[in-house]
Order: structure tokens, then sequence, then C-alpha cells
């Protein structure tokens, strides 16, 4: 009966440990992802948006990563009226900066 009960915790063990988050990135020497999974900007792997997108460490191309909509994968170019322009992800830059602001609409 003992022998059974130890097999039963090392089987909840196993599973435990292989379930829970698969971590990498720059913090764990640039441990990458297994199956190609992104690596997030927070050093955990998968394969969505979340994952894949902004501040993606590696393999931001992801198996199979999940296709977003969301802004932070989109580029937007500022016009900061002085000719200057800039680049940066949406979700970087404060709404009423693209606009144009030289007193008209």
């Amino acid at each position: 009966m003992m022998k059974y009960q130890t097999l039963v915790v090392f089987f909840f063990a196993l599973l435990f440990v292989s379930i829970s988050a698969q971590q990498c990135g720059r913090s764990l020497g640039n441990r990458v992802c297994p199956n190609g999974l992104c690596c997030s900007q927070y050093g955990y792997c998968g394969r969505t948006t979340a994952y894949c997108g902004y501040g993606c460490q590696s393999q931001c191309g992801g198996a199979k990563a999940g296709k977003s909509d969301s802004a932070t994968q989109k580029e937007n170019i500022v016009d900061n009226n002085d000719g200057a322009k800039s680049s940066q992800p949406d979700n970087a830059i404060p709404k009423e900066e693209t606009t144009n602001n030289n007193g008209g609409a």
C-alpha cells in the first residue's frame, strides 16, 4: 500500500511540474521556449499575442502564434510638426499626439 501511495504522490508531482508555465528569457541566461513558442517580455512561454507581441524576447514568430489586432503590434508614425517623425508602438503614443496640432482640425 505504501508503494502505491508513493507512486501516486510522485505522479501528481510530475504532472504539476509538467503543466506549470515554462520560463525563458534574459533573466534565465537567454533560455528559449520549447517547441518554438514565444518568450514574453515577462519571461514566460506561450503562443498568443501576450507572449509573441510587444516586448517578446525570443522566437517571436512563435509556433502557431496567435493572430491579433492588438495595437501593441502595430506601428504608427507621429509627425511632430517640425519635420521629425518617430516610429513607436501604438500603445506608446498618447492619443493627443496622434493628431495635427497646427491650430486646425
